[in-house]
């Protein structure tokens, strides 16, 4: 019975045909997707592999990857920001400069 399921598993995998499907599902490029890879408005400054990162506004979590001359969106995990001038995620406490809204740990 084992045996049986298990043949039955690798047909269902490989296909009844003998074919694997090899399609990889391309990621949308439109910026406005809400899925998209693409920074939407930010241009690269060049073309190379490490174009730089680029926050996505004050205090936010978002930034911008430019590799290739194309801008990857990426996102600190919570509950950190991007630091564009240490190029890193932070602590908001740690930028009380430009994040006044995380006040208790800003004295």
């Amino acid at each position: 019975m084992q045996t049986q399921l298990s043949l039955l598993l690798i047909a269902a995998l490989i296909g009844c045909h003998g074919e694997q499907n090899t399609t990889v599902p391309t990621p949308p490029t439109d910026p406005t997707h809400p899925i998209s890879p693409i920074c939407a408005g930010v241009t690269c400054p060049d073309d190379e592999p490490n174009g730089g990162l680029f926050a996505s506004g004050d205090c936010s979590p978002d930034f911008c990857e430019c590799s290739l001359g194309i801008p990857y969106r990426l996102t600190c995990e919570t509950p950190l920001v991007f630091d564009e001038a240490e190029g890193v995620c932070n602590w908001c406490f740690n930028m009380c400069e430009r994040c006044g809204e995380c006040e208790e740990g800003c004295q």
